[in-house]
């Protein structure tokens, strides 16, 4: 595992022209090169007892975790100390961090693997951990046993992760590490999450600044709105020292329907606002960087439009061959927007920087990021001779975005839009490959967008258009065997989001790890499953549901009892245990991505028997959405069962807890319903001859 503290997001991208030298007039220069830092070296370091913070008797008797008994672990201390500091010519964001954890039971064991994030822009250095065992004897974990693993490699970005294992992890264990970031980007502070998958006893980030530097600083749920302040010096630089601190967090739980991080762990976000002396071409001036939506707009706009405006010609002719032969400007829109998505692999990021290549450039090399997607679909736009406006959104998966905190932070991708017959944007988000022109992604909607108006200036509005509608839809014939097992024969059926997103994992993958994703999948939907075979109709055409046909054996559907076979009513994707867990709910009930399930199950008795007394139909409405099931006999014989589960998009408080519960556990006793088979012909109806 690795703290969400621990994440470091890179200053720009690799093959992105990046931020020009910042000019500062004299003597100003001298001292404060440039806000980019040259990353160094080597990312183990030697360890040495002495070295480490002494571990408190207090640390050592911890035994439960209050209010969480159960609890199999307990972070002891969550530890960021940040100082922006010269590194070799240029001015970079040091941080070190310390990570200490006691493993209380069995369960905590989970905590001994370590993933911690690096990239170019974000170094990694001095890594040291080690585990102290109950005795108090010392087991470090060796330089030679830290592997630095490679997740992506793009475009010339490449990005890593550390990870290790601590040895000797058992309970009464502490397990600690440190390392130190180097951080490119002073436009921003890496956010700092003071909560995490363990409760924290004490969790403090400490961040160093220069006196010519000033930040704005969202922190969410700390205690303390004015944290204390000191006098500070490095060398040459003189500064404020400011610390803020939170202590006995609960843990992070995944409950069924929540929030994004963002909007429920008390977190520390800082970005700046002005820096003294520095002249940004970007806005025209010198100090104020980012003081309101408007330059947060001009900051972007400056750069998206230098890539826009160039390689007119070249964009005109390659949109020329995209629309060849179409006369309907509509056609024409929805055939750029569609080589847009579809002809440029998407390189996820949920970072913007405002930065971008050329557009040969991404023409070139056909990928393009969350930022590039947009100013590639504006420049193919305006060669149609249209006048397309971008917005930077904040995704509903990633939580509120502040209105009175103005940092690109907040945002996650970008949409292009083109002006609406109801004199509102109509919006277009190229990053999401699979859905069809004239609809937008469920993270859309009604999410938070920053319009990049032509005069320069920023609005904060909300993208209104309504998303295509997502549903999976099961028809399944369930023959069950003598052995008790049963041979189920299913076609699912997906539209909208569900479509896309499996359409996102499997178009790129080879045939091996589709069948490998299929064995998962058909594992989720029923517990034991076993996949002997399956195809996929219509993966690349956007606009047709997305069909997979499969064929499984299954346990667990069929109960056998002399003359009577029993077949559950629900063959794939039930709800057999209530996802809600006990207890008060801590979080809100999220519903931003609605759930919309049918099925259809057809049931053949064994040969010789007859269909039992129907079982009562359900019906359950609650604030929450629907949920439906009735079965009926057929006169070959068999059984259908209809199953249907809507849960629209709405959002309900944390009290609503237990009706939710109420809900699923009724869901569940539905889902267990079973036809019954007699064997034997079926009796004479009353009144027959």
């Amino acid at each position: 595992m690795h703290s969400r503290s621990e994440t470091a997001p890179p200053a720009l991208r690799a093959s992105r022209p990046g931020p020009a030298r910042l000019r500062w007039p004299a003597p100003a220069a001298a001292a404060l090169a440039a806000l980019l830092a040259l990353p160094v070296g080597g990312a183990v370091a030697k360890d040495k007892d002495s070295d480490w913070p002494e571990i408190t008797q207090a640390e050592r008797d911890y035994k439960t975790v209050p209010g969480d008994p159960e609890a199999g672990a307990v972070l002891l201390r969550n530890f960021r100390d940040g100082k922006i500091v010269m590194r070799g010519r240029w001015l970079a964001n040091v941080l070190d961090y310390h990570w200490r954890l006691k493993v209380l039971t069995d369960k905590g064991k989970d905590f001994g693997a370590v993933e911690i994030p690096a990239n170019k822009w974000s170094r990694v250095d001095g890594i040291r951990a080690r585990t102290v065992k109950p005795d108090g004897t010392v087991v470090p974990v060796p330089s030679d046993q830290i592997f630095e693993k490679v997740v992506t490699k793009a475009r010339g970005v490449r990005s890593t992760q550390f990870v290790f294992n601590f040895p000797a992890v058992e309970p009464g264990a502490i397990l600690e590490y440190q390392y130190e970031r180097q951080s490119d980007s002073l436009k921003f502070v890496q956010p700092f999450y003071f909560s995490g998958p363990a409760f924290t006893v004490l969790a403090r980030v400490t961040q160093a600044t220069p006196i010519e530097a000033h930040y704005q600083s969202l922190c969410k749920d700390c205690p303390n709105p004015d944290p204390p302040r000191a006098d500070w010096k490095e060398g040459k630089i003189r500064g404020k020292l400011t610390t803020w601190e939170m202590k006995d967090t609960p843990a992070r739980k995944d409950e069924m329907l929540m929030p994004p991080d963002r909007d429920i762990l008390p977190r520390l976000e800082m970005t700046l606002t002005a820096w003294e002396g520095v002249m940004w071409d970007e806005l025209g001036r010198t100090g104020y960087l980012f003081t309101d939506w408007n330059s947060v707009a001009r900051y972007f706009n400056f750069h998206y439009r230098k890539a826009y405006q160039l390689d007119e010609t070249q964009m005109k002719q390659t949109v020329a061959d995209w629309t060849a032969g179409l006369t309907d400007p509509d056609a024409k829109i929805a055939a750029v927007y569609r080589h847009v998505q579809a002809d440029f692999r998407y390189e996820d990021s949920d970072l913007m920087f405002g930065g971008t290549r050329s557009i040969a450039d991404i023409l070139k090399s056909h990928i393009a990021d969350n930022e590039e997607k947009a100013v590639l679909l504006t420049s193919a736009l305006r060669a149609l001779g249209l006048n397309p406006i971008i917005g930077l959104a904040g995704g509903l998966e990633s939580g509120a975005v502040y209105a009175n905190y103005f940092s690109f932070l907040q945002f996650t991708h970008g949409v292009v839009g083109l002006p609406g017959k109801d004199g509102k944007p109509q919006w277009m988000d190229p990053t999401a490959t699979w859905i069809p022109y004239g609809a937008l992604p469920w993270r859309d909607v009604g999410a938070p967008v920053l319009i990049l108006k032509d005069d320069n200036t920023g609005e904060l509005t909300k993208m209104s258009q309504t998303s295509i509608a997502s549903k999976t839809v099961y028809t399944t014939t369930v023959t069950p065997r003598p052995d008790g097992k049963a041979v189920i024969e299913a076609v699912v059926e997906l539209t909208g989001d569900n479509a896309a997103e499996m359409r996102e994992a499997m178009v790129q993958e080879s045939e091996a790890d589709r069948r490998t994703r299929i064995v998962k999948w058909a594992g989720d939907l029923l517990e034991g499953a076993a996949l002997q075979d399956f195809s996929i109709e219509d993966l690349e055409t956007i606009d047709k549901p997305l069909r997979i046909r499969m064929k499984l054996e299954a346990p667990a559907l069929v109960t056998r009892a002399e003359d009577l076979t029993a077949v559950r009513g629900c063959a794939l994707d039930c709800f057999t245990d209530n996802p809600i867990p006990r207890g008060d709910r801590r979080y809100p009930v999220y519903i931003d991505r609605p759930m919309a399930r049918e099925s259809q199950t057809t049931i053949k008795g064994p040969e010789g028997s007859h269909a039992a007394p129907m079982p009562k139909p359900v019906s359950l409405d609650s604030v929450f959405g629907t949920y439906k099931l009735s079965c009926a006999a057929a006169q070959d014989g068999s059984v259908t069962c209809n199953r249907t589960l809507n849960l629209p998009r709405s959002r309900w408080p944390e009290t609503t807890g237990p009706a939710l519960r109420t809900l699923f556990d009724q869901i569940v006793q539905a889902d267990r319903t079973s036809v019954a088979f007699n064997a034997g012909a079926a009796p004479a109806a009353a009144g027959g001859r």
